[in-house]
């Protein structure tokens, strides 16, 4: 290696010693003083401490205008030396509170004074939830990217895939547009090996499908894209992780009643334009000329005489798309003490599709509350909703523009009252219309999402916490096939009727020993959690089919033997137990480590593999901090 490659390597390392040794002294020069000529000069002196009178270490303390400053001791104290005499500006900062500025004079020789007294930040909107551990949007070296609860606002979505997407890069979100329907997420692109779906974790609460979340209930989302950040979740990260943080109460604030409302409508642009009953048997009846053939169907004759009779003229997209409406309604009420706080929300959601017969609706109510006493610190996240969705049934979007213009929407001499082809206008298609509102699909959930945890604060700078998670699900679903004859020579002998539930349960228990601290006058920087947890997951599913009844209402059933009726079931039950450590390490607030460990052990597999290791690091530098930028 040539000199000139070691040289940045010897600058930091001389660098870092310097500042090491300048910490057993008590004060640390950031930046090497100026030389000095004959100009006055005095010190400046003082100590940084908090809101709450405590000492605030590691906090930068420096003279504006100058390449002059300090980090403060363990007990809060600085002393800036060699500081030119005169009115000096004096500003001191540290991540978590607000940076102050005191004006003083110093006088040759002399000793001025300047104290801080740094405020607490009420919202640490920097501040990241990277999974285990929170990070300073700065500190961050893993692939994070994160949404906050205003870019949510922004925009009217039900779900929190569509808060997602076109926000974060290398994030791809595969919607449908259909009201409610949960869309794919692809992190990292996409896995033909496996399901794509990413692990959410909702406050600490791990789920392996879409929460059926309100939006307005979120304060931040994080996405965890790379192995680095979703290492600490193990197994389970294997398409990337979520990490979603729902809104609080703030200790100290007032009470507040908010109320937001909206009102809109959803429209498919760009229709096709299509072509009227005419134009369509000119080309018709151009096609069946070049093909030599002379039985022309008479619906093609009849559009092209002087005096057509009974003649339509459908936009089948007219027939299928509708101006959707979409209203969403939230109530909330939030506020606090200062070691209590807590926050209560309600919201409806109501949407009605750009199709007609699709539609979602969903009800919530979130419940929040955090207090602490002394060491300790209880608090819970607890989110129930209900949903219920009529969703697509069949493939409209292909059949508008394949159904003939010259078949109307609804055919009083057909018994089931729709139209559809005939030898007069032979088609494929099938009727979207009539199939969308004889063929319902409907779905329902009742979800519970929870979390409470307990924490209590331990000497040297540690805590331990212990966090209790459920999710709970109770999902159905039905498919109902009328009688109705919806298509040219495919009548329907039998109604049909499939009908899904399922019971779902998840328990988690997690043990997390973290510690936050900083030692060498805030040189270094840890904070650093190990873990054991241990998930369980139960799941009831039952299906049944029936098919034979001869009215719509579901009562008469014709006897069909085994082939009209079939009946499944399943049970399961898994764990799933781990082991974790992750830790963020900081030098000079601009070097920075972060790595973690975690072991798994499921009952998915065997006795003999039933273990697997998932570990990772990164690196990072703020070349921003350093004196040479």
């Amino acid at each position: 290696m040539s000199n000139r490659s070691q040289h940045p390597i010897r600058r930091a390392t001389r660098l870092i010693a310097t500042l090491t040794l300048a910490c057993a002294v008590g004060s640390v020069a950031l930046l090497a003083p100026r030389s000095l000529d004959a100009q006055a000069t005095g010190r400046i002196t003082g100590v940084v401490t908090s809101d709450q009178g405590a000492p605030i270490p590691g906090a930068q303390v420096v003279v504006d205008g100058t390449s002059l400053g300090a980090l403060t001791t363990e007990n809060g104290r600085y002393s800036i030396p060699n500081v030119a005499a005169g009115t000096r500006t004096v500003r001191a900062q540290r991540i978590g509170f607000s940076p102050q500025t005191v004006t003083v004079t110093v006088s040759d020789g002399g000793t001025a004074t300047a104290d801080f007294q740094l405020a607490t930040m009420a919202a640490r909107l920097s501040d990241v939830v990277v999974g285990y551990t929170t990070q300073a949007n700065r500190d961050i070296s893993d692939a994070v990217s994160t949404v906050s609860s205003a870019e949510i606002a922004s925009q009217a979505v039900a779900t929190v895939e569509e808060a997602l997407r076109g926000r974060i890069p290398g994030v791809q979100i595969n919607a449908s547009g259909e009201p409610g329907r949960p869309a794919q997420v692809f992190i990292r692109g996409q896995n033909f090996l496996s399901t794509s779906t990413p692990l959410y974790v909702v406050d600490g609460m791990y789920l392996r499908q879409n929460p059926n979340l309100n939006p307005d209930d979120i304060e931040s989302i994080a996405v965890l894209k790379d192995a680095s950040a979703a290492a600490q979740y193990g197994a389970q990260a294997a398409n990337g992780v979520i990490v979603i943080t729902t809104r609080r109460g703030r200790a100290g604030d007032n009470n507040q009643v908010n109320l937001s409302s909206y009102y809109g409508t959803q429209d498919i642009p760009n229709k096709i334009d299509m072509m009227s009953s005419r134009e369509w048997a000119v080309i018709q009846k151009q096609a069946y000329d070049n093909a030599g053939i002379t039985a022309i169907p008479s619906g093609v004759t009849n559009a092209l005489s002087a005096n057509p009779v009974n003649l339509v003229n459908t936009d089948w997209q007219d027939a299928v798309f509708q101006s959707g409406k979409i209203q969403n309604h939230n109530l909330s009420v939030a506020g606090g003490k200062t070691n209590a706080s807590y926050l209560i929300s309600g919201g409806v959601f109501d949407q009605d599709g750009a199709i007609v017969e699709t539609s979602f609706r969903r009800y919530s109510l979130r419940v929040n509350s955090q207090a602490t006493h002394k060491r300790f610190t209880f608090g819970e996240n607890i989110a129930l909703s209900r949903g219920l969705r009529q969703g697509l049934t069949g493939f409209p979007l292909i059949d508008v523009v394949r159904m003939l213009p010259t078949i109307s929407v609804f055919d009083p001499n057909n018994a089931s009252g729709f139209g559809y082809g005939s030898g007069a206008n032979p088609t494929f298609g099938t009727n979207p219309v009539g199939l969308l509102q004889s063929q319902p699909r409907t779905e329902r959930s009742n979800q519970v999402i929870g979390s409470a945890f307990g924490e209590v604060a331990l000497p040297l700078n540690l805590k331990y916490r212990l966090n209790l998670g459920i999710n709970y699900e109770n999902y159905g679903r039905s498919e109902f096939s009328s009688i109705a004859q919806l298509r040219q020579g495919s009548p329907n002998q039998f109604a049909q009727l499939t009908e899904i539930r399922n019971d779902f349960t998840s328990l988690l228990t997690e043990n997390l020993l973290s510690y936050d601290g900083q030692f060498g006058t805030g040189m270094h920087r840890i904070n650093a959690v190990a873990g054991y947890t241990e998930q369980q997951d139960n799941a009831d599913d039952i299906s049944a089919y029936r098919r034979g009844f001869t009215d719509e209402n579901l009562v008469t059933i014709n006897a069909g033997g085994e082939a009209s009726l079939t009946n499944s079931g399943t049970r399961r039950r898994t764990v799933l137990r781990s082991m974790l450590l992750r830790a963020n390490y900081a030098l000079l607030d601009r070097y920075l480590i972060t790595g973690s460990i975690r072991r798994d052990g499921s009952s998915r597999f065997g006795p003999n593999n039933r273990w697997g290791t998932f570990s990772a690091i990164s690196g990072g530098w703020i070349v921003s901090d350093e004196p040479f930028f």
